[in-house]
């Protein structure tokens, strides 16, 4: 059973300070590695994978908002009978393509 925290210990720190926290556990939560260091207990590792997934999530949301783009030009030129700039859109399907592969 996970142990429910219930009080709160706050600190002030200069900006020195917390820059040299922050370099000392890089993208950690810094609570959670001091409390494990105050107690003797290890400190929590980084779940490398859940910040690769994340970072991946973030890359295909934008690819995702480009495709989405891309139609509703499709949609609207068909709509109202605008001229479709085919290379353009060519582009930058290519390059929503070469996005894709890179995250592969």
């Amino acid at each position: 059973m996970k142990t429910r925290r219930q009080h709160v210990l706050k600190i002030r720190l200069s900006d020195s300070e917390r820059a040299h926290f922050q370099s000392v556990f890089p993208r950690r939560a810094l609570g959670t590695s001091l409390r494990a260091l105050a107690l003797g207990q290890p400190l929590p590792r980084r779940n490398e994978v859940a910040d690769s997934k994340r970072d991946v999530t973030r890359q295909l949301a934008r690819i995702g908002n480009n495709l989405n783009q891309i139609a509703h030009g499709f949609n609207r030129a068909a709509l109202t009978g605008e001229r479709i700039d085919a290379v353009r859109m060519a582009v930058e399907l290519a390059a929503i393509r070469a996005a894709m592969e890179a995250l592969w």
